[in-house]
């Protein structure tokens, strides 16, 4: 299932993504150069992802169109 989801902060250098609702997600290592480029108000999908055993949802940036693998904190 697919949800939308509005970014408030980055933080960690892109490690910690928080959302306008108060969820957070830790950001997979690798995808760190994507989400720190990622700044607050920009829009986001958000999916669950089965590929990966520990970074279970899919977050990608509807307004730089990049993604990133990540888990809920």
């Amino acid at each position: 299932m697919k949800e939308r989801e509005t970014l408030i902060k980055v933080q960690d250098k892109g490690e910690l993504l928080v959302l306008l609702r108060g969820r957070q997600l830790r950001v997979r290592p690798e995808d760190l150069p994507v989400s720190s480029l990622w700044i607050p108000m920009e829009e986001l999908e958000i999916s669950d992802e089965w590929g990966d055993p520990m970074y279970t949802v899919k977050v990608r940036n509807l307004e730089k169109n990049t993604e990133i693998l990540a888990v809920w904190i």
